[in-house]
């Protein structure tokens, strides 16, 4: 066992909710001052241990430190509810994007010799369960939270938040967050070494005493002939539209859908947007991944139809201060032509995909006689998979200008 002081580890952040507020009759984005955070690295036991547990949270934004009377509930392997872990007396000082702080038992900071910013009981279920925090009107009630994470040999009911649970548990090593996909299974991953930080930058290392398992699949034959498959990268979109996303003053879609299917096309673009630099873009050349998503409405549910992603690569350029560019005539990814983030002020900002060429992800039309069904809205966004920064448009049904079996393309708002 190794247990060593380092600096914090900079992480994938995930897509979040905010709530819209009015401030001297003017309309603006604003979110509660703690919602904007997930929970991002849990630990239910150490060296054999269950005394030993701890659980991190991570802001996306600033101001989210406003977090007292928050509650850290946790729930048994069949979803029943099993009591607040702890609800959190105070505040935290210090907040930003990537601040964190921890909730952690006596016997974990005995070992570690790091300073949780609260001690908890050692409630959270070993093997399998699910925990929650946030400020829940019922704490029985997953859905109330702000976020949570089922592990292990949860069977119970999934809820908004994990989708599908992962099978790993947290027993011997940690979970950590990489994704934001509102899904267990694909958001989670299992950490060695797990590097929880406190609120006041501290952190430490922690050697899995548990290895952690191998992400593989594989089948063996009667003549024990073994095959193991890589699996597939995660999603970048989310299963719903992700919250708090930047829009503009006017946004375009088209998608036509071509008997070749080479010369399938897809356009979108906001124009007149919401001021953001440099500085706000995730790095697309070496850590993060962006999508374009495509969500369909039926009876006001909204359903991923589509995402057209562009994994880290160099033929991004940096254009600062005014964004970034990506071209690529072959459309290797999802068939990705260009995207361009054009920053700036308000008013002056600019986002748009075009692609070209049908691949697995593309939107496709609903029947033969309309594109999307659009009762009430189709949601085109573009994401990545580091931080919470977004960008979103709503088409409604009365700014459409065709929606048949073959073409879509609509404006808004």
């Amino acid at each position: 066992m190794v247990i060593a002081s380092v600096s914090p580890l900079v992480r994938y952040l995930v897509a979040c909710t905010v709530a819209v507020a009015c401030l001297a009759f003017v309309p603006t984005r604003a979110a509660a001052l703690y919602h904007l955070a997930v929970i991002d690295e849990v630990m239910t036991s150490y060296d054999s241990d269950a005394n030993v547990q701890f659980v991190e949270i991570k802001m996306l934004f600033g101001s989210q430190n406003i977090v007292a009377n928050s509650v850290l509930g946790a729930f048994d392997t069949g979803g029943t509810y099993i009591g607040d872990v702890l609800t959190v007396p105070t505040n935290v000082a210090n907040s930003g994007a990537n601040v964190r702080w921890i909730m952690a038992t006596s016997q974990w900071q005995t070992l570690t010799g790091l300073v949780p910013d609260f001690i908890m009981p050692a409630l959270l279920p070993t093997g399998g369960g699910m925990v929650c925090w946030g400020k829940p009107v019922s704490s029985s009630v997953p859905s109330n939270y702000i976020d949570c994470l089922a592990y292990g040999t949860y069977a119970g009911p999934t809820n908004v938040h994990i989708g599908t649970p992962t099978a790993l548990d947290a027993d011997g090593h940690s979970l950590v967050r990489t994704g934001h996909a509102n899904s267990s299974l694909l958001d989670f991953q299992c950490g060695d070494p797990a590097d929880p930080t406190n609120n006041a930058g501290g952190s430490v290392s922690m050697n899995a005493t548990t290895a952690c398992p191998v992400v593989t699949t594989t089948t063996t034959t009667t003549t024990t002939t073994t095959t193991t498959t890589t699996l597939p990268p995660p999603p970048v979109c989310g299963a719903v539209p992700a919250g708090g996303c930047l829009s503009g003053g006017k946004f375009v879609v088209l998608q036509k859908d071509n008997t070749v299917d080479t010369k399938d096309l897809l356009k979108w673009k906001i124009v007149k947007g919401e001021a953001f630099v440099n500085g706000d873009i995730s790095d697309p050349v070496n850590t993060a991944s962006y999508a374009l998503c495509v969500y369909d409405e039926s009876a006001d549910v909204p359903t991923l139809v589509g995402e057209l992603a562009v994994r880290p690569n160099e033929r991004w350029l940096d254009k600062d201060p005014k964004g970034f560019i990506y071209k690529d005539k072959l459309g290797t990814a999802d068939g990705v032509r260009k995207v361009q983030l054009k920053s700036g002020i308000s008013g002056k900002t600019k986002v748009q995909v075009k692609a070209k060429g049908s691949t697995a992800g593309w939107p496709q039309p609903l029947d033969g006689s309309a594109f999307h069904d659009q009762d009430s809205l189709v949601t085109v966004q573009f994401v990545n998979d580091t931080t919470a920064m977004c960008w979103t448009s709503d088409f409604v049904a009365g700014g459409t200008k065709k929606n048949t079996g073959t073409l879509f393309k609509a404006v808004g708002p």
